[in-house]
C-alpha cells in the first residue's frame, strides 16, 4: 500500500509541476519537431514497404518478369528449343509472344478500344471468378477482368471509377477483333465467357485471356529468330540464364522480356535506412538540446523543488515524465493525421493501383516500434542528464 501511495503522490506532484512549467514554448517546439519526425517516418515506412510489396508482386505474380527472349542458335537443328525445354526451371518455350495489343469495336467517347490479349502456360492462368472455366472455353471466347476498362490508360491507374464495367456488363460483351490470317485481315467476334481478378496476376484492367492454341494460330511470329522462355519463378531466372549460356548461347543472345530495374531497387534499399536514421538523429539532437536548455531555464524552479524536500531522483522523474507526455502527444497527433489520410485515400488508391502490385498497408507495428524506441531513449537521456546535473552541480 505504501508503494501505491508513493506513486500517487509522485503523480500529483508531477501534475502540480506541469502547472508551473515556464518553458511551454520549448514544449511546443518539442511536440512540433517530434510530430514532424513521426510523420516523415510514417510516410517513409509506408512508401518503402508498399514499394517493396510492388517489387515482390512483380517478381512473383507477373509472368513478364520471369520470361526470357533467347535467340535461336545454329548449334542445334531446331534452334535450341529441345535443349531449352529440358531445363528443369523452364515452364514453356515457344515462338509466340505472351501478349498482344489489339484494337476492338469497343472504341467510343470513353475508351480507345485497345485491349491486351494474353495466352500463358496453364499453371500461370488466373482463377475464374464468374463464368466459364479456362478448360471449357472454346476458340472464340475470352476471359476478361471483373473490372474491365478497354483502353490503353488501363496500365496507368489514371482511370475514372464510373467508367469501369461491372461483371454483368463484361459478361454480356461481344468483342470484335481484327485478326490476320494468310496475309488477310478478318474481323472475328469473341464472346466474354468468364471474368477474373486482375490483381491475382498483376494484369491491367484491359487484359483478356484467350485460348492458347488460337492465340498461337493468329499471333505466332513467322520466321521468328527467338524463343520466349518462361521460367518457373523469378528466383530461378538468373540460374536459368547461366544454364542457357552454359549450353552454348552468347550473353547478348539471352535477354529478359521485361527488365526489372535492380539498380533502382538497390538504391531504395540503401536510402531507406539512411533517411530513417537521419530522422531519428534529428529527434535525438533535439532532445539533447532540449534537456540542456530546460535545465538552464528552470534552475530557479529546481531550487524550489529541492527546498520543498524533493530528492534528485524524483525531480529527474518529473522531467522524464514531461518528455514522455510531449512525445506521446506528438505521436498521437501524427497518428490521427496518418489515419485520416489513410482512410480518405484508401478507396481511391485501391481502385487505381492495387492491381499494379502496390499494397495499402499502414504497418502499424513499425510505427509503434519507432515511437517506443524514440521514447525510451529520450526519457532515459533526460532522466540521467537532470540527475547528473543535480548531483554534481556546485
Amino acid at each position: 500500500m505504501q508503494v501505491v501511495k508513493n506513486v500517487i503522490k509522485t503523480i500529483k506532484q508531477f501534475i502540480e509541476y506541469t502547472k508551473k512549467i515556464k518553458t511551454k514554448e520549448k514544449n511546443r517546439n518539442l511536440v512540433l519537431i517530434f510530430s514532424f519526425c513521426f510523420l516523415m517516418s510514417f510516410g517513409l515506412i509506408f512508401a518503402y514497404n508498399n514499394y517493396s510489396s510492388y517489387i515482390s508482386a512483380k517478381k512473383n505474380k507477373n509472368i513478364d518478369y520471369r520470361t526470357l527472349i533467347v535467340d535461336k542458335t545454329k548449334n542445334y537443328k531446331d534452334g535450341g528449343k529441345k535443349v531449352l525445354s529440358k531445363l528443369s526451371t523452364v515452364e514453356d518455350v515457344g515462338e509466340t509472344p505472351l501478349k498482344k495489343v489489339v484494337k476492338t469495336n469497343l472504341k467510343n467517347t470513353i475508351y480507345d478500344g485497345n485491349i491486351i490479349l494474353k495466352a500463358v502456360p496453364n499453371q500461370d492462368l488466373p482463377t475464374i471468378i464468374e463464368g466459364t472455366s479456362f478448360s471449357k472455353i472454346n476458340n472464340y471466347t475470352l476471359v476478361c477482368p471483373i473490372t474491365f476498362y478497354p483502353d490503353t490508360k488501363a496500365s496507368t491507374g489514371n482511370l475514372e471509377k464510373n467508367d469501369i464495367m461491372n461483371t454483368e456488363e463484361v459478361l454480356s460483351k461481344n468483342i470484335e477483333i481484327p485478326l490476320h490470317l494468310d496475309s488477310e485481315e478478318i474481323n472475328k467476334k469473341f464472346r466474354v465467357a468468364g471474368t477474373y481478378d486482375p490483381k491475382e496476376k498483376l494484369d491491367t484492367f484491359n487484359t483478356c485471356y484467350m485460348k492458347a492454341s488460337l492465340f498461337k494460330e493468329y499471333f505466332e511470329e513467322e520466321n521468328s529468330l527467338s524463343y520466349y522462355v518462361v521460367v518457373d519463378s523469378y528466383e530461378n531466372l538468373a540460374e536459368t540464364e547461366k544454364n542457357i549460356l552454359a549450353k552454348g548461347w552468347a550473353e547478348e543472345n539471352v535477354k529478359r522480356y521485361v527488365e526489372l530495374d535492380e539498380v533502382k531497387v538497390e538504391m531504395y534499399n540503401f536510402l531507406y535506412p539512411i533517411i530513417l536514421i537521419f530522422l531519428g538523429l534529428i529527434a535525438v539532437l533535439y532532445i539533447l538540446n532540449y534537456a540542456e536548455k530546460k535545465i538552464k531555464l528552470e534552475e530557479g524552479q529546481i531550487n524550489i523543488y529541492l527546498a520543498e524536500g524533493n530528492n534528485i531522483n524524483k525531480i529527474s522523474m518529473f522531467y522524464m515524465l514531461e518528455v514522455l507526455l510531449n512525445i506521446t502527444k506528438a505521436f498521437v497527433r501524427s497518428m490521427i493525421i496518418i489515419l485520416i489520410i489513410y482512410y480518405f485515400g484508401k478507396e481511391e488508391f485501391m481502385f487505381k493501383y492495387i492491381n499494379l502490385g502496390y499494397s495499402y498497408e499502414l504497418y502499424l507495428g513499425s510505427l509503434i516500434l519507432i515511437y517506443v524506441f524514440t521514447t525510451i531513449l529520450s526519457c532515459i537521456y533526460t532522466y540521467f542528464r537532470v540527475f547528473v546535473y543535480l548531483k554534481y552541480r556546485k
